[in-house]
């Protein structure tokens, strides 16, 4: 038996909590609460049908989708940049 509500509220409720997995860099349950919006939408879009309501929960996905991708590669690539060595190479000419 389900214990996930397919309600509008569920869906606002997954949303941010994926906006809050992205502001504290849970990129895992950045990705779960994403996947749980999704699966809630496609509920939804199962019982109610109304066209533009249904395109906007669908490009807030769209959006939320790529914020993630967003904030992941940038933190990645912060994360990246912290781990370069710079080394130098010298000659002395000394004997």
């Amino acid at each position: 038996m389900a214990t996930t509500e397919i309600t509008e509220t569920a869906f606002q409720t997954a949303v941010a909590e994926c906006a809050d997995a992205i502001i504290a860099g849970g990129w895992a349950t950045a990705k779960t609460k994403y996947a749980v919006a999704e699966a809630i939408n496609t509920g939804l879009l199962q019982r109610f049908t109304s066209g533009s309501v249904d395109k906007t929960r669908r490009d807030s996905l769209n959006g939320l989708r790529k914020a993630i991708d967003y904030a992941e590669g940038r933190s990645t690539a912060v994360a990246d940049n912290r781990r370069l060595i710079s080394t130098q190479m010298g000659f002395s000419n000394q004997r």
